[in-house]
């Protein structure tokens, strides 16, 4: 059941973050503006990237498992096992 914790994490990291994470990510498919509380990991990711000090490889990690699982593939066990920490590194990010 990780799907829907890694959905929780990413509303908990948004919710919390909202203000620092830049505006400007254009969604790929649609080329769409997509506003900053409506972020996505692969947003998240791309805009951590950009911020020094910023935990953008804990951000890779949900984005990567996520999209794993999503399209009906296994994630890593190296990455599964890392999530819990990550969580905490995104949340805690100061």
């Amino acid at each position: 059941m990780l799907l829907p914790w890694l959905e929780e994490m990413r509303c908990r990291f948004v919710d919390r973050h909202v203000r620092r994470l830049p505006a400007g990510q254009v969604d790929p498919i649609s080329g769409e503006p997509v506003e900053p509380a409506d972020y996505e990991w692969g947003h998240i990711f791309a805009a951590l990237r950009r911020a020094p000090g910023a935990p953008d490889a804990a951000a890779n990690t949900m984005r990567h498992v996520r999209n794993a699982l999503a399209h009906g593939e296994p994630a890593s066990l190296a990455d599964c096992q890392r999530l819990e920490a990550d969580s905490q590194r995104l949340l805690a990010w100061r």
